[in-house]
């Protein structure tokens, strides 16, 4: 009975602990980092502003390479940014080409 007595207080204790001690779900925390880590949805056109934001970004990913493994979670949203980052940047390029007039 002593036993069972101990176990609903280490319930009530978790209970109490869960208020406002807690750290925020993994939900909310993954939430949280994808805002922080989102590349716009809207694509940009002007590939001179796309080739500034790769090079912000791979300036990001050398930073955070030099305190962690290429694994780590940043730096593997940083390479799927580039990728997005990169499809865009051909498009634009290819959308560019078709719509410029023949050089004389």
């Amino acid at each position: 009975m002593a036993l069972a007595g101990c176990a609903s207080a280490s319930a009530r204790e978790i209970a109490g602990a869960a208020d406002e001690s807690t750290p925020p779900s993994l939900d909310t925390r993954l939430k949280a980092l994808s805002e922080k880590y989102a590349v716009e949805e809207r694509q940009i056109r002007d590939p001179a502003r796309i080739r500034a934001q790769i090079a912000s970004l791979e300036a990001r990913r050398l930073k955070l390479l030099e305190r962690y493994l290429p694994t780590h979670p940043g730096v593997l949203q940083i390479e799927r940014q580039l990728q997005t980052l990169k499809v865009q940047l051909a498009e634009s390029e290819a959308a560019q080409a078709t719509t410029a007039p023949p050089a004389p």
